[in-house]
């Protein structure tokens, strides 16, 4: 028979470590200011500045197998989260504008929803913040600073400081555009490249 007093040592540990385990948690939490969701555009309204007058001709769901996921961290060197993503294939009149997909990257505590819309060559032809949800860094949500994705393909690299223009007070939200772009581009590549 197991001594009382070591059950009570062993209960009194494991009441230890659960609490010690819960005020990590709790001083996470406690370290994140509370999330201010600031809806910046409709994605309609979004599609709309960065293709003009459009239809989206189908929507696909395209779905992120392990390879393609491990082909990306071998790129980027970053986990590619999503199990899936919708792209939408942009036309007028018949004719092809590209496509355009909505993708989140978290950047200090929140995720940052927005749209990347690309041309036929696959090059950035928009992007536009839709929801941002950090209490600081809010810059990036500025057509001036989103300008600068303009003519991007997955070639470039998309980073801070060596083609991106960091804006102060908002660095992490930059690298978290930067690596939604490059993830869209990815994704959009290998999406083409397995259509017929």
């Amino acid at each position: 028979m197991v001594p009382r007093t070591s059950i009570h040592r062993s209960w009194r540990a494991a009441v230890a470590f659960g609490a010690m385990g819960l005020g990590i948690a709790l001083h996470a939490q406690l370290q994140a200011p509370p999330a201010v969701e600031l809806q910046i555009a409709t994605e309609r309204a979004a599609l709309v500045e960065i293709f003009g007058p459009h239809t989206v001709e189908r929507a696909d769901t395209f779905f992120v197998t392990p390879d393609l996921a491990q082909q990306y961290i071998q790129l980027t060197g970053y986990p590619l989260p999503e199990p899936w993503v919708i792209i939408k294939a942009i036309v007028h009149g018949g004719d092809p504008l590209g496509y355009a997909v909505v993708a989140e990257e978290v950047g200090k505590f929140y995720p940052i929803t927005f749209l990347v819309g690309v041309d036929t060559d696959l090059r950035v032809k928009g992007v536009r913040v839709l929801v941002y949800r950090e209490s600081h860094g809010g810059g990036v949500r500025r057509i001036r600073y989103l300008r600068q994705y303009r003519g991007k393909s997955l070639s470039d690299p998309i980073r801070r400081h060596r083609d991106i223009i960091n804006i102060s007070g908002a660095t992490l939200s930059v690298d978290a555009l930067n690596r939604g772009v490059k993830k869209v581009l990815f994704l959009l590549n290998t999406y083409t490249a397995t259509r017929p």
